[in-house]
């Protein structure tokens, strides 16, 4: 049956900090209907959000095209690899409660694991060297996956083509692996503790693992393209079951957005401190030699020339996504789709962050705060290494300046925290990320210079 794109719902927009030109979401809807006409698409739904603000959402085409539904904002999709994001959110939780450490050996918590020096953040990663699906499984052919107790006997079968970190290796058995990982950590079945620790604290009303009857009125049917045709038939494979912790979520745009906004930090509250987020967003292994993409501990990284973008995209039987963030201008778009084929995805969410970014305000300044005492006494100039650096306050932190060098990741602002009189430590970013500065002062108590690693600085 052939396509017709240009049945769409009305933009369910939200318009809070941010409100985005008319101009901007109608070109963000011509881009969609375009490509829906060149990939066949049936259907698709959309939504921006910045600040963790939805700002703009929509449906377009058809949920079910025997009974002629439209995509709605309740419309929901299957999620496939998106499911990804939140099986290592959970990881991440249960790693600052103190419940297992990202370098415990995998057989720790897995038993029957084969050999292997894989750790926890080797799989978080896709940096294990695992093989890329559970041995013997006919899933992807029949539809029927093997069992959890099928699944548990068969991970001892698996075969690490490479060494741990050797190189990248997508691997779909690893992130179920790791949902054995969550149940052996929190004592809790995989989809309760996610649902009670993850889905819920994100506030992502309407997502799910396994929805019923009910919400199966709400589900757009999977379709495949037909082979050469601009046509689509019904995927028999669309209501198979994953496994859980590599794939299974539903959930529809509006509510997955949210979890991009707590990837961009944007969340008042979410299941993970700021630390831990910007750790899970780190790169920690490169999957390309042009590093156009990379992942981080959970997050697929997506690089541009100005940004990183982190996020996940998602494909199985019927069913397709795209979610990405930009931490750096703070702003979150997804695309889902019940085609199995996300071809145009990518370039829609990009384009959405892209434009959204241009219009997303500059953060309000903080009240102004003065200096501490103990920071006030170090305010001031200093020589040292060949270069004059400087000690000011900024934002309420004291912060170190130092002149911008070819070749070195040297930033202009460096926050210190003060440990303990006349010691700080650099804690946000650039060459001195994690090391000391350690206060000098004279026989007089007044402060004559700075140690950091090992160079002197004098105050001038």
């Amino acid at each position: 049956m052939r396509m017709d794109p240009s049945m769409s719902t009305a933009p369910d927009t939200t318009t809070t900090t941010v409100e985005l030109p008319r101009a901007t979401t109608d070109g963000w809807s011509s881009a969609v209907t375009e490509s829906m006409t060149r990939y066949a698409l049936p259907g698709l739904g959309a939504a921006v959000a910045v600040r963790g603000d939805l700002v703009w959402s929509a449906g377009f085409g058809l949920a079910d095209i025997g009974r002629a539904l439209p995509v709605t904002g309740d419309t929901l999709f299957r999620l496939a690899s998106v499911t990804k994001l939140v099986t290592a959110t959970a990881v991440l939780a249960l790693r600052d409660s103190g419940e297992l450490s990202l370098e415990d050996p995998v057989s720790r918590w897995v038993p029957g694991f084969p050999p292997s020096a894989a750790t926890i953040r080797h799989l978080l990663c896709h940096g294990s060297g695992m093989q890329r699906e559970t041995p013997n499984d006919p899933g992807w052919r029949t539809g029927r996956f093997r069992s959890d107790e099928d699944f548990r006997a068969a991970i001892g079968e698996s075969e690490f083509p490479f060494a741990p970190m050797e190189r990248w290796k997508y691997s779909n058995l690893g992130y179920n692996t790791l949902g054995e990982v969550v149940e052996a950590a929190s004592g809790q079945p995989y989809a309760e503790f996610v649902m009670e620790h993850v889905i819920e604290p994100l506030g992502m009303n309407g997502t799910g693992f396994y929805p019923g009857t009910g919400l199966r009125e709400r589900l757009a049917k999977g379709y495949i393209r037909i082979p050469d045709q601009d046509a689509v038939v019904e995927d028999s494979k669309g209501w198979a079951a994953l496994p859980a912790p590599a794939g299974q979520l539903f959930s529809t745009a509006e509510s997955v957005v949210r979890l991009g906004s707590f990837l961009a930090g944007d969340l008042e509250k979410g299941p993970l401190s700021p630390g831990t987020l910007e750790e899970m967003r780190r790169p920690q292994i490169i999957a390309d030699e042009g590093w156009s993409q990379g992942h981080g501990l959970g997050p697929m990284l997506v690089r541009d020339a100005s940004s990183v973008l982190v996020g996940h995209a998602g494909g199985l039987f019927g069913y397709a996504a795209w979610l990405l963030a930009s931490p750096k201008s703070h702003v979150a778009a997804v695309c889902l789709t019940n085609v199995g084929d996300g071809a145009p995805l990518l370039p829609l969410v990009q384009r959405f962050i892209s434009e959204a970014s241009e219009v997303v305000p500059a953060e309000l300044p903080a009240p102004a705060m003065p200096p501490t005492a103990e920071a006030a006494e170090l305010l001031g100039r200093y020589w040292g290494d060949g270069e004059v650096v400087s000690l000011v306050w900024k934002g309420g932190n004291l912060v170190g300046q130092w002149p911008l060098r070819e070749g070195l990741t040297r930033g202009p602002d460096m926050t210190l925290e003060r440990e303990d009189r006349d010691v700080y430590r650099f804690v946000d970013h650039g060459p001195y990320v994690g090391e000391l500065l350690r206060v000098e002062r004279d026989d007089y108590g007044r402060v004559r210079g700075f140690e950091v690693c090992t160079y002197g600085y004098r105050r001038l």
